[in-house]
């Protein structure tokens, strides 16, 4: 048990969003202890100054010196704190990454802890750390180009040993960094229904992630492939990154930031109508499946000035969002394949929807995304 001076300083900080523990710092003889509590007493409870039984203590976090009033917490990824007030039985904190500042009431015995105002993300903190996962598993993906064995997972359904390596990759940068946080993987979600993948309600923030999208590409060495990284929070995408390794492109917004192109803004194309533009789509894997989207891909061709399909969902939701692509629609899409993509594309000023025109569901196959000037004309011509 750790024991205190007297009258230490305390401050105590709601844990990240969404969940509801509690952190203590407490500073005495110029020493700084922090715990968690795995409790979850209420704003304005009254706390024994020492985690009590009940309280379930995880651990000891960090113990070492305090100088100036200034100190490092590692473990919990929060950067650098400083007391900025202290007076008797009572003290303030700021604390820079992602807690809020509180201010607690003190006694040699207990603590009232502050009635906070509600969590949010730090999406640019969530945007720099997807930038980052999506590196490392591009450098897996390069170092294995070359040297991996392939084999047949249903007809044109290739699958590799690197798609598991770069998710591991991407999967340890992400979690070592949000601990709280999930984890969708596509490698991890193999034979599930597209609805037993969507995070349950007030789930904690949930990584979603296509380790290799274009494994088809990749394995035949075509430079169309990509790391796919988006974030769900709240019922919604929040945080997109795309990563293309052999052109060096890295596509990235967060809600309410934009949307940039090695890290300049970037914007959907102007195009006003299907006849000049330039429009995208993925067929799925199994032939049988792909018969719908073939009749579809007939009509559009006698409309549109030209079609592509590049084999990365992925990669053509990004090209949407950078003006390359002005139109994409597709009838077989998982959530890994767009919930990056959809937040680069409405972050870009495009527009992304179901097939039919209603609200956009990652964890839906169906999809239309375009510049918003076409989206009409071509969901006409996607459901006539």
């Amino acid at each position: 048990m750790l024991r205190a001076a007297p009258v230490p300083r305390y401050a105590i900080l709601e844990h990240d969003w969404p969940a509801r523990h509690w952190d203590l710092f407490l500073e005495a003889g110029g020493v700084l202890r922090a715990w968690r509590l795995l409790a979850e007493p209420l704003p304005g409870a009254v706390v024994p100054a020492e985690p009590a039984a009940d309280h379930r203590l995880m651990y000891l976090d960090y113990e070492g010196p305090v100088a100036g009033g200034r100190g490092t917490v590692t473990r919990w990824d929060t950067g650098t704190f400083e007391w900025v007030h202290y007076e008797p039985r009572r003290a303030l904190v700021d604390l820079t990454g992602r807690r809020l500042r509180g201010r607690a009431v003190v006694t040699p015995v207990a603590v009232v802890l502050p009635k906070l105002e509600g969590m949010t993300l730090d999406l640019p903190d969530c945007l720099y750390a997807a930038k980052e996962a999506a590196r490392r598993g591009a450098e897996v993906l390069e170092s294995w180009r070359g040297r991996f064995t392939a084999r047949e997972k249903g007809r044109a359904d290739l699958v590799s040993e690197a798609d598991l390596a770069s998710q591991e990759a991407v999967k340890a940068s992400l979690l070592g960094r949000f601990p709280d946080h999930l984890f969708l993987g596509e490698e991890e979600a193999v034979g599930k229904p597209i609805e037993a993948t969507r995070p349950a309600p007030g789930s904690p923030p949930t990584w979603v992630v296509d380790p290799l999208d274009g494994t088809a590409n990749y394995v035949h060495d075509v430079p169309a492939y990509c790391v796919s990284i988006g974030l769900w929070a709240d019922g919604k995408p929040v945080v997109g990154v795309i990563f293309d390794p052999r052109l060096g492109e890295l596509f990235a917004a967060a809600v309410g930031h934009g949307a940039t192109l090695n890290e300049r803004p970037m914007r959907v194309s102007a195009v006003g109508s299907v006849r000049d533009g330039m429009i995208a789509t993925g067929f799925p894997a199994n032939h049988g499946r792909q018969l719908r989207n073939l009749e579809v891909w007939r009509k559009v061709s006698a409309e549109a000035q030209s079609l592509r399909r590049n084999g990365s969902t992925a990669l053509s939701l990004a090209y949407v969002a950078a003006g390359r692509f002005d139109g994409y629609w597709a009838f077989d899409n998982w959530a890994w394949d767009v919930c990056a993509g959809a937040v680069l594309v409405t972050e870009a000023g495009g527009r992304v929807t179901g097939s039919a025109g209603g609200p956009f569901d990652p964890f839906r196959h169906d999809s239309l995304v375009t510049n918003g000037l076409i989206h009409e004309e071509l969901g006409t011509l996607v459901n006539s």
